[in-house]
């Protein structure tokens, strides 16, 4: 997709929702995953962008947005090389994603 610093844009749709996002690699080794993300659904359904990080250790994968349940629209601007846990010496992006999870409720206790 993206091995140099710049920037990506994606529209994707799945079933229970659809979103733009871009994605922009800074020749420091840092990020930005900003834009929109809506879920359509009612219930335990939530959808999910994933960026697949080219890294100078290989490719790393992060979540940068859900959306479901309670917040259905939402707006995100995050840099996920930030934080203790955050993905350091990003040189690219490998892979977007829009995914959907289906939340499955516990069985109850007998």
């Amino acid at each position: 997709m993206s091995a140099a610093p710049g920037c990506v844009t994606e529209t994707k749709k799945v079933n229970y929702g659809y979103g733009t996002i871009t994605v922009c690699v800074n020749e420091d080794g840092s990020a930005r995953a900003y834009s929109d993300l809506r879920c359509v659904a009612f219930g335990a359904v939530i959808v999910i962008w994933e960026v697949d990080w080219k890294t100078t250790s290989g490719v790393k994968v992060s979540e940068v947005a859900s959306a479901g349940w309670n917040h259905n629209d939402i707006a995100f601007d995050v840099d996920p090389s930030t934080g203790t846990n955050g993905i350091k010496g990003i040189i690219g992006v490998d892979e977007i994603r829009l995914s959907t999870l289906y939340m499955c409720p516990r069985p109850a206790r007998a």
